[in-house]
């Protein structure tokens, strides 16, 4: 009877512990030197074609255009580097103190990390665009500083009026 119990008592605590999950715990700070191994990583293999649609990837499931594709490749190194990721306004307000970051509980029934930070990369697909991306969470780069991991967006007129937004994520310069 007491190791049922024991039992019970443990299933309660894993099961209460995942009630409150974050997508992922951040110990690391960003930095200069974390800027730079960004830059790296974009150049590397692990940044490939495929990495969100190839099934046997981590991080398969995020369905991404190109300003989602940006947010997630900041999302996937923040998460292995186990760095802060934030994005602005993701409801649409206007009040700056809106976010959506790793530390949300949102996603604590996804499963874990990984699958939570695909959760959390959907949202922000079916929240945000590149509108969002260049207004409030990019700043314009001096072009001397331009390398790989750097975001380029623009905006050109359509037809009807309309106007289209393009974001390219640089993964190397030759």
């Amino acid at each position: 009877m007491k190791s049922i119990y024991t039992l019970f008592i443990l299933a309660i605590s894993i099961s209460s512990y995942n009630a409150q999950a974050a997508v992922w715990e951040d110990t690391q700070s960003w930095s200069l030197e974390y800027e730079q191994k960004y830059s790296e990583w974009m150049q590397s293999p692990a940044v490939k074609e495929g990495m969100f649609t190839n099934k046997n990837s981590p991080y398969y499931g995020v369905n991404t255009d190109c300003a989602d594709t940006a947010y997630a490749l900041r999302a996937v190194f923040a998460f292995e580097n186990k760095l802060p990721f934030a994005i602005t306004n993701p409801s649409g307000s206007r009040e700056p103190s809106k976010t959506l970051n790793n530390r949300t509980t949102r996603y604590d029934k996804v499963g874990p990390e990984n699958k939570r930070l695909v959760a959390l990369i959907t949202e922000i697909g079916s929240s945000v665009g590149t509108e969002n991306l260049t207004r409030f969470d990019t700043f314009p780069p001096a072009i001397k500083s331009i390398k790989p991991g750097t975001l380029f967006t623009y905006k050109m007129q359509a037809r009807f009026g309309k106007f289209i937004r393009h974001t390219y994520n640089i993964k190397d310069i030759n």
